[in-house]
């Protein structure tokens, strides 16, 4: 077994114990925050929109954009582009504890700093329109960027390669436009032309979609775009330039806080001419608007292979995230399943109660009956006996003498 077809066991394996018992507590909550989003939508944020669509913009940064008003800082996220460690570091940098639980479909803890009722930062849309309009004139507005040839190899080798929980369809999408055999892995290409030919830029998976169709630069503004490629020293000059983040060092930061990357890859194969001229044209805003170099592609084939050290390292990594995510998911499931016992045995022990009181009930009813009976042949014999005909004309005449005093 590949280290890859591993780690895809082991995150399926954890998907589905968890999926069973949580999903219906946590769509009711997914559907209370839908509805806290819907609500929080149906208010445009004041911002100059141009050509974008005022409400497509407002949804996304309801979810992507975290203010801190400690820091002075918005940060809008893009996935792919190391969203995980910085959502991660905006928590740390204010102190908050966020603890680790798990959400459906993701394959570890961490990737809980996601979920906005999870998150201790606002989002923009949290404000008054006043309050927002002070926020983009006096805050830093921050975002990461990356190089698109790279960002796309990324969310394959994440996504697709190691088929994620929730991504099946897509892979079957994938499989059946390269008109593959079933089981078949799906390589780099057959991921890269399924979504340059097939794939709407403004709408895709987020995964992959054009970085300027989630971060608005022409609606935003930016004032730090920050690059995966110089990171760690992109954070530092940040940090740097604002005074309550001076105390804080990003190159001690970020690398105890990295998760959710991806297994080393070998470059070498992965693009071709043609291939790249089609990514190009799928990404041309993103070249245009982030000034990268639209034949880095040909960069990558140069990179060096990882050393299997690097390779297994990673591997390891994802493993132990994946079984900290099994542990998580037993301990849970234990809690849960003594939980039920409880509540069985008090349903148990309710059960007995009511028996009891229904044995009870049962006693007094057929002692009604009995004693109905018991009237009934009293009744049954009065009516049968020699005195009552005797009284017959008795009773008669006194019924209609009733009648003639009335």
């Amino acid at each position: 077994m590949t280290l890859v077809n591993f780690v895809r066991q082991s995150e399926t394996n954890a998907s589905r114990a968890e999926f069973a018992s949580r999903m219906l507590p946590r769509l009711q909550q997914d559907r209370l925050a839908f509805k806290k989003i819907s609500r929080a939508t149906e208010t445009i944020l004041p911002l100059n929109y141009g050509i974008r669509s005022p409400s497509q913009v407002t949804k996304r940064l309801r979810y992507a954009s975290f203010v801190s008003n400690k820091h002075r800082i918005v940060y809008v996220e893009t996935p792919k582009n190391a969203c995980t460690p910085l959502k991660w570091i905006l928590a740390r940098i204010h102190d908050r504890d966020v603890p680790l639980v798990h959400y459906p479909l993701e394959t570890s803890l961490e990737m809980c700093i996601h979920y906005r009722d999870h998150h201790p930062l606002p989002a923009l849309t949290d404000f008054s329109e006043s309050e927002v309009r002070k926020i983009l004139k006096h805050y830093r507005l921050v975002c990461v960027v990356r190089n698109p040839f790279t960002r796309l190899v990324s969310a394959w080798a994440n996504k697709i390669r190691l088929r994620e929980p929730g991504y099946g369809e897509i892979c079957r999408a994938i499989a059946q436009h390269a008109q593959l055999a079933s089981g078949s892995e799906i390589t780099f290409k057959n991921f890269a032309y399924w979504v340059v030919e097939t794939n709407d830029s403004k709408t895709c998976n987020e995964h992959w979609r054009p970085q300027t169709n989630l971060l608005y630069p022409d609606v935003m503004g930016y004032t730090d775009a920050l690059r995966v490629e110089s990171l760690t020293s992109d954070l530092k000059k940040l940090f740097h330039a604002i005074p309550t983040l001076q105390g804080y060092c990003a190159a001690s930061v970020l690398p105890n806080i990295y998760c959710n990357k991806s297994i080393p890859l070998n470059y070498q194969n992965l693009y071709d001419k043609e291939l790249a001229i089609r990514v190009r044209e799928f990404y041309a805003s993103d070249f245009e608007a982030y000034g990268y170099d639209k034949s880095s592609w040909e960069e990558l084939a140069d990179k060096s292979k990882p050393s299997y050290e690097e390779t297994e390292s990673a591997a390891l990594s994802v493993i132990r995230q994946r079984n900290t995510l099994i542990e998580h998911l037993g301990a849970t499931a234990e809690k849960r399943l003594n939980s039920m016992s409880e509540e069985l045995l008090r349903a148990q022990w309710h059960s007995q109660q009511l028996e009891k009181q229904l044995a009870a009930m049962s006693e007094e009813l057929l002692r009604a009956q009995r004693h109905s009976q018991h009237r009934e042949k009293q009744l049954a014999a009065i009516h049968s006996s020699t005195v009552w005909w005797l009284t017959a004309p008795l009773r008669l005449f006194g019924d209609k003498l009733g009648w003639a005093s009335r």
